[in-house]
């Protein structure tokens, strides 16, 4: 059985592991929406899981939106075992995606996550900002474009010079 923790899922849920067998998939939301398992704020600490319980935790379209970024990371880090994973997806700070959505408190660069990667720069200058440690599995920028399609062409043309990118992708591992 493996325990995965899908943050601020709304109703988009994973189908990699929504009513999967042998996957234990608990979704949030702060809305009780159909099929959430654990409506919550998850801006109130700390989550009601035991330390080291989830193999993986998705965190797409959901940091932007929370009080403390770097209090979400350090809770991940307590609830993922040794070697969990995590997906994130956020907004780049100078996308439309970040600069459109009032509901967004904070944009991301790539440097951002720093502090929490193990060897990174960040990490090494300032060791004391942070316990929680991950290894980048993989990292991404996706294009501007493909996060501007809904829009209509006219306000897209007029956009070009303002975005040049879109959503930060991320995949971690706990050390």
């Amino acid at each position: 059985m493996i325990n995965v923790l899908h943050l601020g899922s709304g109703q988009k849920f994973d189908d990699r592991f929504y009513q999967q067998p042998n996957v234990r998939y608990i979704t949030n939301d702060l809305a009780a929406l159909a099929g959430i398992t654990w409506p919550a704020n998850l801006n109130n600490f700390s989550w009601p899981f035991p330390d080291s319980y989830f193999d993986r935790v998705l965190a797409i379209d959901i940091i932007e939106h929370l009080d403390n970024p770097k209090l979400v990371f350090e809770e991940i880090h307590r609830l993922l075992k040794k070697s969990g994973e995590v997906e994130i997806q956020v907004p780049h700070f100078g996308s439309l995606a970040h600069a459109s959505d009032m509901t967004h408190r904070h944009g991301f660069t790539p440097l951002s996550f720093g502090f929490f990667l193990d060897g990174h720069p960040y990490c090494k200058a300032q060791p004391w900002y942070t316990s929680a440690r991950f290894q980048c599995i993989s990292f991404a920028l996706d294009d501007a474009e493909q996060t501007s399609m809904s829009i209509p062409i006219e306000w897209r043309t007029a956009m070009l010079h303002h975005q040049v990118v879109g959503n930060l992708q991320l995949k971690l591992k706990k050390l």
